[in-house]
């Protein structure tokens, strides 16, 4: 009989191969994936240190009311945001609790170091119902379109009643 086929030595080569080429590929692509982590976990600790040492920041008032637009009256908050620390605040997040529910709104807004600011985002009072309590906390930016927030900064206002 003519048996054709591969050597066991052959076969034993190969295996050998396949083994060390997946062996590299698991080194390579965990050794990426812990740079980058620990790339991340450096940047969020240097952003929350920022945040304990270079972040100040009141605010002045939040107010509630109404805009007219083009579908009829939309609900709205002010928020008068002063600045007092030297580094710049990218945006704020705003939780906000009503009679009817809770809600989150991210305001991606720069607050330059010692400025006042008064911003202005539309909620949804159907929702969420009349304001009764907004916690704000400051984002600081940490790269491209990455923001973290200042969780030890959240700040607890009561609502104005309308304007």
């Amino acid at each position: 009989m003519n048996n054709k086929g591969v050597s066991p030595l052959i076969a034993v080569v190969l295996l050998i191969g396949l083994a060390v080429a997946v062996t590299t590929g698991g080194i390579i692509w965990g050794k990426n994936f812990f740079a980058e982590r620990t790339m991340k976990t450096g940047i969020t600790s240097d952003i929350q240190v920022d945040c304990l040492t270079n972040i100040e920041f009141t605010i002045g008032s939040i107010k509630y009311s109404y805009s007219q637009t083009k579908l009829g009256l939309q609900p709205i908050l002010s928020v008068l945001v002063e600045n007092r620390g030297d580094r710049k605040i990218s945006g704020l997040v705003l939780k906000i609790t009503g009679g009817q529910g809770e809600s989150t709104i991210q305001i991606d807004e720069d607050i330059l170091g010692k400025k006042v600011k008064t911003i202005v985002t539309p909620y949804d009072r159907e929702t969420i119902g009349q304001p009764i309590e907004i916690k704000v906390i400051p984002l600081i930016q940490a790269g491209k379109d990455i923001f973290i927030p200042c969780q030890n900064l959240e700040t607890i206002i009561l609502p104005e009643s309308k304007e």
